[in-house]
């Protein structure tokens, strides 16, 4: 009887444990994804900025290359940042999910089955489970 409820009461801090590791999962990934939003918006301003620039230089003949490029330079600038923050949202993914106990291939970080060998995705060795430490 008292193995019952070692069991229960271990399942249960698992599942506290999984509850706490998602809701943080879930937090900072609201506040990536709304960074992201952002960036978008200011790579789609900067876009349109730029091309009312270039349409208006076309309108009067003259054309301000370093206006163009200096414009350029900030659409590139955010779309690194936006570049970023997506691979944020992975690392956050991953780091989750490793937390969780699920096994990531190390060369197309797609998930693993459990029990399998080989990535399904590129046939990479799958590497041995973490034994979580208590």
């Amino acid at each position: 009887m008292a193995e019952f409820y070692q069991k229960m009461r271990q399942e249960i801090e698992k599942g506290i444990s999984n509850v706490s590791i998602r809701s943080k999962e879930v937090l900072e990934n609201m506040k990536i994804k709304k960074q992201v939003e952002n960036l978008e918006e200011q790579i789609k301003n900067s876009q349109v900025e730029l091309g009312q620039s270039v349409y208006t230089m076309f309108g009067e003949s003259s054309y301000n290359q370093d206006l163009i490029a200096q414009k350029c330079e900030i659409i590139t600038g955010l779309e690194q940042q936006l570049w970023e923050k997506k691979e944020e949202l992975n690392q956050l993914h991953l780091e989750t999910g490793t937390a969780l106990g699920k096994i990531y291939c190390s060369r197309c970080k797609t998930e693993i089955a459990d029990g399998a060998q080989y990535c399904s995705q590129c046939g990479e060795q799958a590497p041995e489970p973490e034994t979580p430490t208590e």
